[in-house]
């Protein structure tokens, strides 16, 4: 059963100014790392937002530590029981305020530059006619340091995609688009991603079926409706520590298959969105048996890999043809 509690109930029930911006961050035994995260949203230099902070039926003081924020008249907290990471931002979602512009989810043991919230609004402002806008990130360790040797900002700024069936270079300017997504996950976390809430409502919410990959998911829907712009800044600080979903998930390699397949088989792509989808299928097994060629010691294994994305492309894209084929 959903509980809350909130001293800015107003602007939740409707009857107070929206806020331009709703942050939801979904927490589940977060204690360590929390109270940090709510800090960099408080100290934004952007001031227009709401925060609701969604417990995820945590057993440690999380829950306390949300609540112990909720003095800030823009701050909520709702709790339920334990239902993973999708379940839970989709839950903090339905928390905020529907008349918001702007919503952005950030993890719980993530943190912001302090003019992250300015600069993507003002990106955002500036351009009508994007679905969001993501920036890049530093990753940081579990003591909030930056990582020695980190090159992850370096390695978003470098954007690829697939245009016309040709894997090809986005220049620092340009939005990040449908054919770049599906061929790497630039948007790596959901805090990186400020999202034009009318966007958002018009696809379906997180999937907990695809989780921990829902996130990846979610932002690959919303560019069927229009381009991304991107914002080469790291304005993110990324936690990297022993017990992120990253680390402690079993399930990657086959959400992550799981979310190839219902990205290429989705009805509502058009023809060229098919083929960008193709051709990042395609370009997998070609790395895939690249990199057999290589490494002698590791080539079954990268063979039994191309082998396997390449029945599981065929099988998806047999099933996109025909719908009512079981794949």
């Amino acid at each position: 059963m959903l509980q809350s509690s909130a001293t800015g109930s107003d602007s939740a029930s409707g009857t107070a100014d929206p806020p331009r911006v709703s942050i939801v961050v979904p927490a589940y035994n977060r204690e360590d790392y929390l109270g940090v995260t709510v800090e960099s949203v408080i100290g934004q230099t952007y001031r227009d937002w709401e925060l609701v902070i969604h417990d995820d039926g945590s057993t440690d003081e999380t829950l306390a530590i949300a609540r112990s924020y909720t003095h800030d008249e823009r701050v909520r907290v709702s709790t339920a029981s334990n239902g993973g990471v999708a379940a839970a931002r989709n839950a903090g979602y339905a928390g905020t305020d529907p008349r918001a512009t702007y919503v952005i989810f950030l993890d719980s043991d993530d943190m912001w530059e302090p003019d992250a919230l300015q600069t993507m609004v003002d990106s955002l402002d500036a351009h009508p006619e994007w679905v969001g806008v993501h920036c890049t990130a530093r990753c940081v360790d579990a003591d909030g340091e930056l990582v020695q040797g980190d090159t992850l900002a370096e390695i978003l700024s470098h954007r690829k995609g697939f245009e016309n069936g040709r894997l090809v270079e986005l220049a620092p300017d340009e939005p990040t688009h449908f054919g770049a997504l599906v061929y790497h996950t630039w948007v790596a976390t959901p805090g990186m991603h400020l999202i034009r809430r009318q966007f958002f409502d018009r696809v379906q919410p997180f999937e907990p079926a695809v989780a921990p990959a829902d996130d990846a998911d979610l932002v690959t829907r919303l560019s069927r409706h229009g381009d991304i712009g991107f914002i080469d800044r790291p304005l993110l600080r990324w936690r990297r520590h022993a017990d992120t979903l990253t680390n402690t998930s079993v399930d990657w390699g086959r959400v992550a298959l799981a979310v190839r397949r219902k990205t290429l088989t989705d009805q509502a792509n058009t023809r060229e969105q098919v083929q960008a989808m193709r051709s990042a299928y395609l370009h997998g097994v070609r790395e895939m048996l690249l990199e057999a060629g290589k490494n002698a010691r590791g080539a079954l294994h990268q063979l039994v890999k191309a082998i396997n994305l390449f029945q599981a492309f065929v099988r998806a894209d047999l099933a996109r043809r025909r719908p009512s084929v079981d794949g």
